[in-house]
């Protein structure tokens, strides 16, 4: 598959995986098959977008980037005017990282600086919050008989946490704050 594959009409996998600190860096930016299955229903939803917008043209200044593109970006993700429940948002975001980023839980010093956090509070009901992590890439080096170096990138280990179920709720006190469905494949 190659990066100018159509995604729908309007939208190709290029405009998604587009990036000249890729380019720089020489990183390999193209998603496995799985990532081009969620960058096509994207792509789709924003076919809606530009329905509601009466057909106006978008720009996707981004859209994936593989881990180890994250890591030389350093990645983040913005939530503006948030107005839940803290544990709806920390909840969500310890499982994936028990399931995807083991080592931000696992490795004392990713411990401390792996996760953070910058609260701007608009208001007394709203906030914007950035949630930066620290993304890990496990590689694996052996040297083969022939004395070559063979490099893998293997998976994250995928340990399932105790609290995960295909759904769940989160509840404060008796007041529910979340509920979601997790796909039986983390992947």
């Amino acid at each position: 598959m190659t990066v100018s594959t159509p995604l729908t009409e309007h939208f190709t996998l290029e405009e998604f995986t587009r990036s000249d600190k890729a380019r720089e860096l020489r990183i390999n930016n193209t998603p496995a098959p799985a990532i081009v299955a969620n960058l096509r229903r994207l792509a789709k939803f924003n076919e809606l977008v530009r329905l509601e917008l009466k057909g106006a043209a978008m720009v996707i200044s981004s859209g994936y980037r593989c881990p180890a593109l994250n890591r030389a970006v350093g990645g983040a993700a913005i939530i503006t005017d948030y107005s839940g429940d803290a544990d709806a948002i920390m909840v969500a975001l310890l499982a994936w990282v028990e399931v995807h980023q083991r080592d931000l839980l696992d490795n004392a010093d990713l411990r401390k600086t792996g996760i953070g956090f910058d609260v701007d509070f608009n208001n007394h009901q709203t906030i914007d919050l950035s949630i930066k992590l620290t993304l890990t890439e496990r590689v694996v080096v052996k040297r083969g008989n022939d004395g070559r170096l063979d490099v893998r990138h293997p998976a994250e280990p995928q340990l399932t946490p105790g609290y995960t179920d295909q759904f769940w709720q989160a509840y404060a006190g008796n007041s529910l704050i979340a509920e979601w469905h997790t796909p039986a494949d983390p992947q």
